[in-house]
């Protein structure tokens, strides 16, 4: 009877411990691994997306920063949601939220084809937001167009050559490329690469 007793309270100790057991997650950036990971959660409110922006553009460019005074200096105009402790009034956000969720009736409610409008709009935004942040990422002479090369530099001409067409080789990375270049300039576009 006392080894059960025993061995029931070691096993809720132990969950106990690791559930309560402080995680360290600063200083990861998932941002890149969303797809990859399964991380496709989009931000619900435009305010809380603009400020994941600047501070991923903040820590893209390893700045050390204070998200408070980023907010602050950058968004001035959004001051009247954050509260003394600047955190965000979530109260205050959900009154300007509202109205623009319920667009078709007025009728004071949201319906799932207004929260889907909503939803799909911010999966757009958050789409053009990456797809411009890889563009200027990869374009190497700033003209607005990643060619080939940009985009896969460490790929030779010979092992072009070779024409491996199976997954992850030249050859494959070459043929995805030219079917995304929908005007065949050799150079994708924003559009092109967004698609």
């Amino acid at each position: 009877m006392s080894k059960a007793v025993v061995s029931s309270l070691l096993t809720i100790a132990f969950v106990l411990f690791v559930v309560f057991t402080p995680t360290d997650q600063k200083g990861h950036n998932n941002f890149y691994l969303a797809r990859r990971l399964g991380y496709n959660q989009v931000a619900f409110d435009p305010l809380a997306e603009e400020i994941e922006e600047m501070a991923r553009e903040a820590s893209d460019h390893h700045f050390l920063f204070n998200l408070p005074n980023i907010f602050l200096n950058d968004v001035q105009d959004k001051y009247e949601f954050v509260s003394q402790v600047k955190n965000l009034n979530i109260t205050m956000r959900l009154m300007v939220l509202f109205p623009l969720l319920d667009v078709e009736p007025r009728d004071g409610f949201i319906s799932l084809k207004e929260l889907e409008h909503w939803n799909m709009q911010q999966a757009i935004h958050r789409l053009n937001y990456r797809t411009h942040k890889e563009l200027v990422l990869f374009d190497q002479n700033e003209d607005g167009a990643i060619t080939f090369s940009e985009y896969l530099p460490k790929i030779s001409y010979q092992s072009i050559e070779n024409n491996g067409m199976t997954h992850g080789e030249a050859g494959w990375w070459e043929d995805q490329f030219k079917n995304a270049d929908f005007d065949n300039n050799g150079a994708l576009g924003f559009e092109e690469f967004k698609e």
